[in-house]
């Protein structure tokens, strides 16, 4: 992440050891220590300078909660395509009815995204990892969110919290 303060070199330095694609995080929501990506246009052209694209990139709820287009306008800027998000949040005990109210609000929010042509995407971290009634919210997610709307990004480091990948291909 340090890195990331001189893009350019970052992304050179990347592009030299043959990756081709990275996945951003939105400085709308991540704030100060991404401000290098801030100009959506200038990130687009130092990474096509390097061959480079991304086509994916991080986004908090709370940006998506409250200033969801400008991170879309951003989103634009750059070429993403897809807009993740890490947690949906709510806590690591959450009730049932915080998973439905959860799920709902990231429908809505991937309802945004699709009529914007980005894709939704959800991570498996935190919250997700939690357990509501002998379950996952996880496991509960894929069945209250809307397959057209939202799509999965598998988090590697939860297959230590019994996570198998190959359950959710």
């Amino acid at each position: 992440r340090s890195m990331i303060k001189d893009f350019p070199a970052y992304v050179k330095m990347m592009a030299g050891i043959g990756v081709t694609r990275l996945e951003l995080c939105s400085p709308v929501g991540y704030g100060a220590e991404f401000s290098s990506l801030a100009n959506g246009k200038e990130v687009a052209r130092i990474l096509a300078d390097q061959g480079m694209k991304s086509e994916s990139s991080h986004f908090t709820m709370e940006e998506l909660r409250k200033t969801q287009q400008k991170s879309i306008d951003w989103a634009k800027e750059v070429g993403i395509t897809q807009i993740i998000t890490a947690t949906l949040g709510g806590g690591n005990n959450p009730t049932l009815d915080q998973v439905k109210k959860a799920a709902d609000e990231y429908n809505k929010i991937a309802a945004v995204s699709a009529a914007a042509g980005l894709q939704q995407g959800l991570h498996n971290e935190g919250f997700e990892l939690s357990m509501v009634d002998g379950k996952r919210p996880y496991d509960l997610l894929l069945e209250l969110l809307d397959p057209k709307l939202v799509r999965y990004q598998f988090q590697m480091s939860t297959i230590t919290a019994g996570f198998v990948a190959a359950e959710f291909g």
